[in-house]
């Protein structure tokens, strides 16, 4: 077993990067699949709390988090011996790596590191580590392209870009290449850009329909699913109470666009 590393990522905040890690370990933990989330957002820390919640775990008082497995290869400990006291397992079968708010400060420790393969690949080192017992790692990125979010992207084999059809998601979009493209494809040349999962949308409204055709067209060089998932105040409700929108709601219009999408998403991958 060695598992596929898939990134879910956008700079914008708020497009759903977090529901859709989510919903993708549910859908793969009905197949069987192992699943391992790794919530690489120390801004708000939200796939932790959800998943604490669900676990019936004190977020407050985890002994071993991913600051803690990072910070220790900064300094050449051996985090791969920490590792297994870090994850926690969730009642849905899938697991979770945690983050506290202390994350957000391991862009500047990776900063002061000469050492390239610590400085770049602190991240890799950890997933590769983990990858044996895995079919899926699912890393939830925060909406900020700093070090750390660059070592996310060195770590991954698939880039899942999350996004609305806003102007500010699609400015981020075109950063978040531009940085695959100068920054991580040097250092990651196998990593594969999957294609954009539009969220948060009415497809079934002209205006839904003009914004989708804006984004096939501004982002024609990038694979766009066709499956696409609405705005529904159920999903937004469903991670607030600690469990995934595909447990809670199994035949809203949500689940089903992602059911939809992961038919797509798993098929692209067999056929690549």
């Amino acid at each position: 077993m060695k598992a596929r590393v898939i990134s879910v990522n956008n700079q914008k905040g708020g497009v759903g990067k977090t529901t859709t890690a989510l919903a993708m370990a549910a859908i793969l933990t009905e197949q069987n699949k192992q699943v391992l989330l790794i919530d690489c957002d120390g801004s708000s820390t939200t796939l932790t709390k959800i998943l604490c919640q669900q676990a019936e775990v004190d977020y407050r008082q985890l002994a071993v988090t991913l600051t803690d497995l990072i910070l220790f290869k900064t300094l050449g400990r051996d985090a791969t011996a920490f590792a297994d006291r870090a994850v926690i397992h969730c009642p849905e079968s899938y697991d979770l790596l945690p983050a506290d708010n202390k994350l957000v400060s391991i862009a500047a420790a990776l900063a002061t590191q000469n050492d390239m393969e610590i400085r770049f690949k602190a991240l890799a080192g950890l997933v590769d580590y983990y990858r044996r017992y895995y079919d899926y790692i699912i890393l939830d990125a925060a909406p900020v392209l700093d070090l750390f979010a660059t070592n996310q992207l060195v770590a991954a084999d698939e880039l899942l870009i999350v996004s609305q059809c806003q102007k500010a998601s699609r400015e981020a979009i075109h950063e978040l290449v531009h940085t695959v493209d100068s920054f991580v494809h040097p250092i990651n040349p196998n990593l594969q850009v999957k294609g954009i999962l539009l969220t948060m949308l009415d497809k079934r409204a002209k205006y839904g329909k003009e914004q989708i055709r804006e984004m096939r067209e501004e982002f024609a060089d990038i694979h766009i699913f066709d499956a696409v998932i609405s705005r529904a105040t159920e999903a937004e409700r469903y991670v607030d109470s600690g469990h995934s929108i595909i447990c809670q709601s199994p035949k809203g219009s949500v689940t089903q666009g992602y059911r939809e999408f992961m038919k797509e998403f798993l098929m692209e991958r067999q056929v690549k």
